[in-house]
């Protein structure tokens, strides 16, 4: 650890990559020990040597500074000429893991010019990068959008050999939803049909039978594409499992301990002096317009005063915010918001740095 200085900034990122890789964590003090090391001279990094050490973090599921990430940003855009598509497809995905928005990274004229250089999947982590941020980039995602209508799905090559997977296409369709990119309904309806006539060879798995499912409430929400939802997109059946699977995720969820922050601002509400017609309760399904449980959301904490106003306390943790300095909602909490605000309810955000 002592001669960290010694190593140069592409020596910091294979190892980094190394350990990543090996899906194996570093402790705290050494990562921090070699992101400091390679920031310090990242301008004589090369544009790969960057991207794979946010990659390589994001993969350990361990957190760099906003300051930190702020300079691999500066210097990844800068180079974004002689950066490898992938390379800045991999990069954009990596902030996202980080709550941090890569605003001069996104804007670096390479990266738009370079979007048609990547693969079905590297388009989708950036379209899904994007939807975890809360950041509605009209230009990107309409070429996203436009190119996976021509993705094949089916297993087999076409015409232009662009196959794609799956997850591919739910987490273009589920970006969509969470941005509220309504313009886009078109071509998340047919993706969705590609999927449906693939369905059985298709390796589904909870993941995106949730997603399809968020998919098909915000349609339905916000009454697009007929206000029919993905009704006649995927069969009965289909929607049902999709439905069946999201409501047990949920209620795995609920089973789950509830954090201490949520537990301080449940005790703070219950002495609140108010009347209730509906007692404070935790860890609660939505319910849609009909009163009827959805799936769509699991509520911190719910609630109705005696005058009928139908509450959504959430005790909103770091996780729903992006780092500072920007500080808006993720991408998630937003669609949270104007999900719940639909079937009714008012909704009362508790920061956790208030």
């Amino acid at each position: 650890a002592n001669k960290v200085h010694l190593a140069n900034p592409q020596e910091i990122s294979n190892t980094l990559w190394a350990v990543a890789t090996m899906r194996q964590k570093l402790r705290t003090p050494q990562l921090q020990q070699l992101v400091d090391a390679l920031v310090s001279n990242v301008q004589q990094a090369a544009p790969q040597a960057i991207s794979n050490t946010l990659w390589a973090v994001a993969t350990m599921r361990q957190q760099l500074n906003p300051m930190q990430l702020l300079r691999m940003e500066q210097a990844l855009a800068s180079k974004s000429e002689e950066a490898a598509p992938q390379g800045l497809a991999n990069a954009v995905w990596a902030c996202a893991k980080q709550r941090y928005l890569p605003q001069q990274l996104l804007l670096a004229p390479p990266f738009g010019s370079k979007l048609a250089a990547n693969q079905p999947q590297e388009l989708a982590n950036i379209a899904w990068a994007l939807a975890q941020l809360g950041h509605r980039d009209e230009q990107i995602v309409s070429f996203v959008t436009e190119q996976a209508q021509h993705w094949d799905i089916s297993g087999t090559s076409n015409d232009s050999g662009v196959a794609c997977n799956a997850q591919t296409l739910c987490n273009i369709c589920r970006s969509v939803a969470v941005l509220d990119l309504q313009q886009h309904v078109g071509v998340v309806l047919r993706l969705a049909a590609s999927l449906s006539r693939y369905w059985p060879g298709l390796s589904l798995v909870t993941e995106h039978l949730c997603q399809l499912h968020q998919v098909h409430t915000w349609l339905q929400d916000f009454q697009l594409g007929g206000n029919h939802g993905l009704q006649g997109v995927l069969t009965e059946q289909r929607l049902h499992e999709c439905q069946e699977t999201r409501m047990a995720q949920l209620k795995e969820q609920q089973s789950e301990s509830v954090t201490r922050f949520q537990k301080s601002v449940y005790a703070a509400v219950q002495q609140l002096p108010m009347q209730w017609s509906e007692q404070p309760a935790m860890e609660q399904l939505s319910r849609g317009r009909d009163g009827q449980e959805d799936g769509a959301l699991l509520i911190d904490i719910t609630a109705r005063t005696a005058e009928g106003v139908l509450l959504a306390i959430e005790a909103d943790g770091p996780h729903h915010f992006r780092q500072q300095p920007d500080g808006a909602f993720m991408g998630p909490t937003q669609y949270r918001n104007r999900a719940l605000a639909v079937r009714g309810y008012t909704v009362v955000g508790v920061p956790w740095f208030a």
